[in-house]
């Protein structure tokens, strides 16, 4: 699928997670095979559509099966459009993603964009970290600190697990009793997000 024309890519693969467009250095195209996970519906369509008609050498892979790092030997690295939604890719998307970037291949989103993505707990130690304006939040991993702290804040508080996007896991509790029974609830039964289990975050 090579050629001797040029094409638009930017092999740092951006840092745009919802960007859909191919990004912009100039390079020789034909020393470049991509890998691409097909997922009907997701960027990867426009990614597919772009190399064709730019004549950009990929191959379809599927990031599901065991011998995907086997299936990308002689690719320069991998886009793989993976969503939150997804319980069998937040499994192992970012461990995968850690895995072809310590051998030296390219992947988008790359392991700097995707680390904190969909987990409202790296999210908040991200911003703390950097200084970025964010409303006082608090995280618990233990039961009974969590008790502790719904006794004594004031209220209302957001209530949110560290998983779920577009307003899914959020709560706004008003009352310490209703905080109370949340804290009860999600420290004896796991949630649907593995990562959640236990994990309550409050923002005042």
């Amino acid at each position: 699928m090579a050629s001797s024309c040029k094409m638009q890519l930017d092999l740092g693969w951006g840092t745009g997670y919802a960007d859909s467009k191919m990004p912009s250095t100039t390079i020789d195209n034909t020393a470049i095979m991509i890998g691409i996970h097909q997922r009907t519906g997701s960027f990867s369509d426009k990614w597919i559509e772009y190399c064709t008609i730019h004549k950009i050498g990929f191959k379809l892979v599927n990031c599901y099966d065991s011998d995907i790092i086997y299936q990308l030997k002689d690719c320069a690295g991998l886009m793989w459009h993976w969503a939150q939604y997804d319980s069998k890719a937040i499994l192992f998307a970012r461990q995968l993603t850690y895995s072809l970037e310590h051998i030296g291949k390219k992947v988008f989103p790359d392991s700097k964009t995707c680390w904190h993505f969909d987990d409202k707990a790296g999210q908040k130690y991200l911003l703390e970290a950097i200084g970025s304006p964010l409303v006082k939040s608090y995280i618990f991993y233990d039961k009974e600190k969590a008790i502790e702290w719904a006794n004594e804040t004031s209220f209302p508080k957001v209530f949110k697990l560290r998983g779920g996007a577009g307003s899914v896991n959020v709560k706004l509790v008003t009352t310490s009793r209703e905080a109370l029974h949340l804290i009860s609830k999600r420290t004896t039964k796991p949630s649907w997000n593995l990562f959640a289990n236990k994990l309550l975050m409050r923002q005042s």
